[in-house]
């Protein structure tokens, strides 16, 4: 972007008027307008007070290194990523994502990027303190604004989910009711085009990550329907729909830790102490990895990253600090075989050896 694009794009993020920010800068309206068309620029001495204005600095504004590049990008996630994973890492990591904002401010890749890393760092630890969440919730505000369709959509969908858990309802759906509708067929378009050209495996690599992208979906409705039996108690309709989840992650070579987790469920909200630790078993396997989807019969064509399950160092974690912690696992802490298999599982809880 050129200097009139950057003034541009910084207003809009920040919600304000050509002539809020000429008032503030005691220039004329036309004169904002000029600046971001590039039919003149500031003066020198209005550069400093308009970069404060605009919450960002100099080389941003004059458009130097604005984003990173992807491999840097790349590079920021998995070093911070790094630094979450540690023991004791979260503050570190936070530092990290801090000084990597302060060379690119202006970019909303970078903070949807940090603010989802983090974010899934305080899951893991339990959910962090309040000024943790408030930061990573001004990253997702920030890139929400974006031009960038993609980084504000993604951003504005994550939004949605953390309001609805905040209860904060009302909010959510008119976030909600302004994102787009998916062009669902674009894909199909896409891949009847590769294939009439001869670029057959290029289509069925398309294809197949649909074919993956949508049972993961499916997963997720299941997933959702299977909440909603738990939470009625309707338990015969929950055991058909955790059936069917499991099923469908088998067909489409989808991490088996997610249907084990929907057992889990069940089986804590009946208290049905060994179905729970059944489920418990399973996915302190599955949290071990690898899960490599490249490997299913389905997906020949398809290249998944090879960082792709990431996340999944994480869960031992995060199924350690649960199980020790969650007041719905107490009824098997409380009888000693089982507290002493789930150490085994697990790990022993903190300030434990």
């Amino acid at each position: 972007m050129n200097l009139g694009e950057t003034i541009l794009s910084r207003r809009r993020a920040l919600a304000l008027t050509q002539e809020q920010v000429a008032e503030r800068l005691g220039v004329t309206p036309q004169a904002v307008y000029k600046w971001e068309k590039g039919l003149a620029c500031p003066d020198v001495q209005l550069l400093s007070p308009l970069a404060r204005l605009l919450q960002t600095d100099l080389n941003t504004l004059f458009a130097y290194d604005t984003e990173p590049d992807n491999v840097e990008l790349s590079a920021l996630i998995e070093r911070v990523s790094r630094l979450a994973l540690q023991k004791d890492g979260l503050q570190a990591a936070f530092n990290e994502a801090r000084a990597a904002l302060r060379k690119y401010p202006a970019s909303a890749q970078l903070r949807l990027s940090m603010a989802i890393v983090l974010e899934g760092a305080l899951v893991a630890q339990g959910g962090g303190d309040e000024e943790a969440q408030r930061e990573v919730e001004e990253m997702y505000r920030f890139a929400a604004k974006s031009e960038d369709a993609r980084v504000r959509d993604a951003a504005r969908g994550i939004r949605v989910r953390r309001l609805i858990h905040k209860g904060k309802l009302d909010e959510a759906e008119a976030l909600l009711d302004a994102l787009p509708d998916p062009p669902s067929q674009k894909w199909h378009y896409r891949a009847q085009l590769l294939k009439a050209r001869g670029e057959m495996d290029a289509a069925a690599a398309l294809v197949e990550e649909r074919v993956f992208g949508e049972s993961s979906g499916l997963c997720t409705a299941l997933a959702m329907l299977m909440d909603m039996a738990v939470e009625q108690e309707d338990f015969a309709w929950a055991d058909a729909l955790a059936q069917v989840l499991e099923q469908t992650a088998q067909t489409f070579g989808l991490w088996r830790g997610s249907a084990a987790s929907a057992q889990l469920e069940i089986a804590v909200k009946r208290r049905d102490a060994d179905k729970a630790m059944a489920a418990l078993e399973t996915l302190a396997e599955a949290v071990q990895g690898p899960w490599t989807p490249g490997k299913h019969p389905l997906y020949r064509h398809a290249r998944f990253k090879e960082n792709g399950s990431e996340w999944l160092k994480k869960m031992p974690e995060a199924l350690r600090t649960s199980v020790w912690s969650d007041e719905h696992y107490a009824f098997l802490r409380e009888d000693a075989r089982r507290a002493q298999r789930l150490r085994e599982l697990f790990g022993a809880p903190d300030g434990q050896a």
